[in-house]
């Protein structure tokens, strides 16, 4: 029993680690470019994608090693549309983490910045990402209770 508590409390807090990194690009992101805001911000995005991996990591232990088994995961509809989201939105992150990665590489290097208007544009990413992640809570509170 004890180790399925921890396992389950590890995913859900690199889960809340990987909200918060997003929720942490979105702030930023209202804020005006400058050297310092495109370092943080790409570094945001490098502990995004790290919790990202985390997840995906603890999502498969929990899914093998739970008090339920892998068929009852591998047999639900909401589990499958959760997986499918949190791929949408590592497939949604590629495009501003290359833009955060050549930006802060400018900036380093010659001190250029996006544009106010580049910056923002970003936002639009992030708002998806969000959205996916509260389909994918919807999803995993409908499997929890047999949904699916």
């Amino acid at each position: 029993m004890l180790p399925h508590v921890i396992g389950s409390s590890i995913h859900y807090i690199v889960v809340f680690l990987l909200v918060g990194t997003v929720t942490a690009e979105m702030y930023l992101l209202k804020l005006t470019p400058s050297v310092e805001n495109v370092r943080v911000i790409a570094r945001a995005d490098m502990m995004y994608g790290i919790a990202a991996a985390l997840v995906l990591l603890s999502g498969i232990s929990g899914v093998l090693h739970s008090g339920k088994g892998a068929p009852y995961y591998l047999h639900n509809g909401a589990f499958h549309a959760a997986i499918t989201f949190f791929i949408l939105a590592g497939l949604l992150s590629i495009a501003p983490t290359m833009r955060y990665l050549r930006w802060n590489k400018a900036a380093k290097t010659s001190g250029a910045l996006p544009t106010a208007a580049q910056w923002k544009a970003q936002r639009k990413w992030v708002h998806m990402q969000l959205g996916l992640f509260a389909a994918i809570a919807v999803c995993m509170s409908m499997m929890a209770r047999g949904v699916g």
